[in-house]
């Protein structure tokens, strides 16, 4: 599928916040697969509004990907648990957070702070086998919801369409 990357700070209308849109010059294929509902979304793109979530999200995957096998390093003990610490409070803020207007006031800080342990735990001497096979499993998983629901939005909205009254126009 061709993808035109715009660099466009509106969507339909709505402010997009300095984010790049990708405009799909291409829809054949999408349309073949999920039917009209490509056309639907593309027409009612939104502005993200968990852009930061899915970046503290994206955080707590790497600091889980570099735990296993930071924790097996000796003298770095200390770290292990100011790792594991960060990942905790990581899961905590984001446990009752589904928009990033749901933030706590104090999450840049727990960002910069994981960005920085993060930072840590990448020049620490280690395996790349073990955080790679983690960062696999990570992905699949998220290819796979990513897929799941892409499937799902099609069917409610073939559903949507089938169940809704029909209009006569006298």
């Amino acid at each position: 599928m061709k993808h035109k990357l715009l660099k466009d700070t509106t969507v339909h209308g709505k402010e997009n916040h300095g984010q790049e849109t990708v405009y799909e010059e291409n829809t054949k294929s999408c349309e073949h697969e999920y039917g009209n509902h490509c056309l639907w979304s593309i027409e009612h793109r939104e502005v993200m509004k968990d852009a930061i979530v899915k970046r503290l999200k994206d955080q707590l995957f790497m600091a889980r990907a570099h735990y296993p096998t930071v924790a097996k390093l000796k003298q770095q003990e200390r770290f292990t648990r100011e790792l594991k610490q960060n990942i905790q409070e990581h899961e905590r803020m984001l446990s009752d957070t589904i928009t990033d207007a749901d933030l706590p006031p104090f999450f840049a800080e727990k960002l910069e702070k994981m960005e920085h342990t993060i930072e840590r735990a990448e020049s620490c001497e280690v395996g790349c086998s073990n955080v790679e096979r983690k960062l696999r499993q990570l992905l699949d998983i998220t290819e796979d919801e990513a897929y799941f629901h892409t499937r799902q939005s099609a069917f409610l909205y073939h559903l949507g369409v089938q169940t809704m009254p029909k209009l006569t126009i006298a």
